[in-house]
């Protein structure tokens, strides 16, 4: 079967189940979309599928509240643009709230089986001892309530601690060097914290392969922190603002943006 053939088929088996979804009849779609009955019945009927023009499958897909890519075959998702931003991407700000806090855990639970893969701004917080936990939540806007929650998931997290999912993290090399002398956001860190937080460290690349972790060179690699969650959503970050993604496609282009980044890792696991 040809491309074209193929492309016709795919058109004509969407262009029916959109039609019995939206409950509607042929003559109703052709009035809608101002298609000829004959047409629609060729398209619908005919021994040999075929495309009809570009303005008609433009007008039958907006009749239907789909989108021409997916009348195609070119996209899984049979929204439109707008459809598509309103179920598929989730945009909004970094709240410190338990409800923000709780989605986070859910997406780190349901994960479970899968593979993460995390690009952070630092390192993350279940990398830190308890000490600088202590230290680092003290000075953020967290409630008494959401501190335990963070305090308990991050020293004690089932799923890695478990295994219940594939973990690689990769962080930027020059911030890790940066905390072991002392330098610019940790200049007032007690020496003595820093050093237990750089052996726990050492403690965490040794768990290796349940934790894979990577450090990327920040001089020859930029990128903002990221999560990905198996194949069931991404988490991209944008300083006070997150996007998340539920599409195939995006959740693919940055799990291969992550496979880049930990390729051309300075340090690997």
């Amino acid at each position: 079967m040809d491309y074209k053939t193929k492309t016709a088929k795919i058109f004509r088996d969407r262009l029916k189940a959109a039609l019995q979804k939206n409950s509607i009849t042929a003559a109703e779609l052709c009035r809608r979309s101002n298609t000829k009955q004959a047409t629609f019945t060729q398209l619908i009927n005919a021994d040999e599928p075929r495309l009809p023009r570009s303005d008609t499958i433009a007008a039958l897909a907006t009749s239907l509240g789909v989108s021409t890519d997916w009348l195609l075959g070119l996209t899984h998702h049979p929204e439109s643009g707008s459809g598509i931003v309103g179920r598929y991407v989730e945009i909004g700000k970094n709240k410190r709230s338990e409800e923000s806090l709780d989605q986070w855990v859910d997406w780190y639970d349901e994960a479970a089986g899968k593979k993460v893969r995390h690009i952070p701004d630092w390192l993350p917080f279940y990398f830190y001892t308890e000490e600088l936990l202590e230290i680092e939540l003290e000075g953020r806007k967290f409630t008494p309530k959401m501190r335990e929650k963070l305090r308990v998931f991050s020293l004690g997290n089932k799923n890695i601690k478990a295994q219940k999912f594939d973990f690689e993290v990769c962080t930027l090399m020059q911030e890790l060097e940066m905390f072991a002398e002392g330098g610019y956001y940790w200049k007032n860190l007690d020496k003595k914290v820093r050093k237990n937080q750089l052996e726990h460290l050492i403690h965490i690349a040794g768990l290796y392969p349940k934790i894979r972790w990577y450090l990327f060179d920040g001089t020859k690699t930029y990128c903002t922190p990221f999560t990905v969650f198996g194949s069931e959503r991404a988490s991209y970050s944008m300083g006070t603002t997150h996007f998340v993604f539920h599409t195939d496609e995006h959740i693919k282009l940055l799990t291969e943006t992550f496979d880049d980044i930990v390729k051309d890792a300075a340090v690997q696991a």
